[in-house]
């Protein structure tokens, strides 16, 4: 990690962490049952600087560089997995600043109260109209909505009755930053974890936006002030691991209460306690041994991105595949350690006062999530091959 990069404000996040933890636990539980964070938590995170961490210094943000975000993202995923998910979910959108021109990118993620939202599909409809765009949709999953100042979603665009199409004839999704005033939230994220997320689809009807608001997706093949800097040139595919971030926290918390309660519990039907037995000594540290590799493997491909970044490089093709490797097997890895701590804790393991069931949960949830499902390992090894890959954020 280069020195360059670390200052008082980036260090310091890790210090604001331990001085907000009470305040997360406290509202944990209460996430949970309202299925969004508490604004408590919302405001002291905010206040913090945590969802503006990718917003340029030159915009007043942060402009935390790489290594480090993953550092304070893995933290937060410690102590509670929704707002180890909400923090990079805010931060994730705003690296698409850098497609605007510095004006808008700064009425946009300026304000220093502003928390961005967003997700990337299913695309809506984008009818061409004068100044911009009549738009209508659904954004479905849009983790942190019930809190966010700006939505970002995607739709295909109709100049008349027809898809605009680029000249290899496929649909070019335009990307849209809506005011959350301009979205309806239809409060229905009831899913089996991650219920802290807030994770709602948002409605779009009829919504006028300027086309300055908007932008078509695509490489960018220059960056201009204020998003020069190393962290923009590592691509929107570093917005991504951190499904596997917060399933590997998940997963080493419960891994940490089984190694305590091995001492504890004797088995029903057993004399001896569960850290006597032999096949619960192995299977809690094949356990350690998949999410201590797994997080190293990530970590030292989220290193190699920001040195080649801070060398003044673009995040090279075979970077966003070790990156999306990395991520995929990090997600893998941590479902098939709580498997292996389940495999251990017995009954303990569904009962709802303890935390075991809601890990179990939250990992089996985040399994499923397109940017680190099992699907990816096929979308990186198409590249790895030589064929064209499915997967939008392996081509930006």
């Amino acid at each position: 990690m280069s020195k360059d990069t670390m200052n008082a404000n980036t260090t310091g996040l890790l210090t604001k962490i331990k001085d907000i933890e009470p305040l997360i636990r406290q509202y944990a539980e209460e996430a949970e049952q309202n299925r969004t964070l508490s604004m408590p938590v919302v405001e002291a995170l905010r206040d913090a600087g945590f969802f503006r961490m990718w917003t340029p210094k030159g915009l007043g943000g942060l402009e935390v560089d790489l290594p480090t975000s993953y550092r304070i993202f893995e933290t937060l995923a410690d102590i509670d997995s929704a707002v180890g998910w909400a923090v990079p979910n805010a931060n994730g959108p705003l690296l698409a600043g850098a497609y605007f021109p510095s004006d808008v990118a700064e009425e946009i993620y300026g304000d220093p109260l502003s928390i961005s939202a967003g997700s990337p599909n299913p695309p809506g409809k984008a009818i061409k109209v004068d100044g911009g765009y009549k738009v209508n949709g659904l954004i479905s999953y849009v983790s942190g909505c019930d809190f966010a100042t700006h939505v970002a979603g995607s739709a295909l665009v109709y100049p008349g009755d027809e898809i605009q199409k680029n000249k290899t004839g496929n649909p070019v999704p335009l990307r849209i930053v809506f005011r959350a005033e301009d979205v309806e939230i239809l409060g229905n994220w009831d899913t089996l974890g991650m219920l802290g997320t807030g994770s709602h689809d948002v409605k779009v009807s009829d919504v006028f936006v300027e086309e300055k608001y908007t932008h078509f997706l695509g490489p960018l093949d220059t960056l201009h002030a204020p998003y020069d800097g190393s962290l923009y040139r590592c691509g929107p595919i570093v917005a991504t691991p951190f499904v596997a971030v917060v399933c590997l926290s998940s997963a080493n918390n419960a891994l940490n209460l089984a190694l305590d309660l091995a001492g504890k519990k004797t088995p029903a039907f057993m004399r001896s306690t569960v850290g006597d037995r032999s096949v619960a000594q192995a299977q809690l540290a094949e356990a350690k041994a998949k999410i201590v590799a797994a997080r190293l493997y990530l970590r030292q491909v989220l290193d190699d991105i920001w040195e080649e970044a801070v060398s003044g490089h673009r995040t090279s093709s075979e970077l966003k595949v070790a990156l999306q490797l990395a991520a995929c097997h990090g997600t893998k890895s941590a479902g098939e350690a709580l498997e292996l701590v389940y495999g251990v804790v017995g009954a303990t393991g569904i009962q709802r006062s303890q935390p075991f069931e809601r890990y179990h949960r939250d990992v089996r949830t985040l399994m499923q999530h397109a940017f680190t499902s099992i699907s990816r390992f096929e979308s990186a090894g198409k590249l790895m091959v030589g064929r064209e890959t499915d997967w939008p954020f392996l081509k930006l």
